[in-house]
């Protein structure tokens, strides 16, 4: 099995993972969610300062975080739509962002296992957004 099918399925299994947790925390949901979305943006500028790249070398990851950071922020206040347009985003985004800038301090693996659950995460707020799951009681 090629290797980008390998990291799209395990994004995928992941994707039902952590949307399942989500469902689990009911009206919760969208900002866990949004917390999610903000961790997936963030990760590519924390991980280039770490490597000692400076802020000004990585435009479009910044854009591409507080582009994040406001669709989290939209979608955990006003509307899941805003939530599904992130993760809808964010999933092409990773295979866009090597094109644009040097991300060689990301694993090779990631935007394989990135794509398949931010378009996993993407998909699951549309449907609920369109009513297709209704929110759960948070347990407890």
């Amino acid at each position: 099995m090629p290797t980008i099918a390998i990291e799209l399925t395990v994004g995928v299994l992941l994707g039902l993972v952590i949307v399942q947790f989500w469902r689990h925390c009911g009206r919760h949901e969208r900002t866990l969610s949004g917390v999610f979305l903000v961790a997936a943006g963030v990760l590519y500028p924390i991980l280039g300062l770490l490597e000692g790249r400076d802020l000004e070398s990585m435009p479009a990851e910044i854009f591409a975080c507080v582009a994040g950071v406001g669709l989290a922020v939209l979608g955990a206040r006003y509307s899941i739509w805003f939530l599904a347009l992130g993760w809808l985003l964010h999933g092409p985004w990773d295979l866009v962002v090597p094109r644009l800038e040097d991300v060689s301090h990301m694993p090779s693996w990631y935007a394989g296992l990135c794509l398949g659950f931010d378009l996993y995460a993407g998909a699951y707020c549309a449907l609920r957004a369109m009513g297709r799951f209704p929110v759960r009681a948070a347990a407890g």
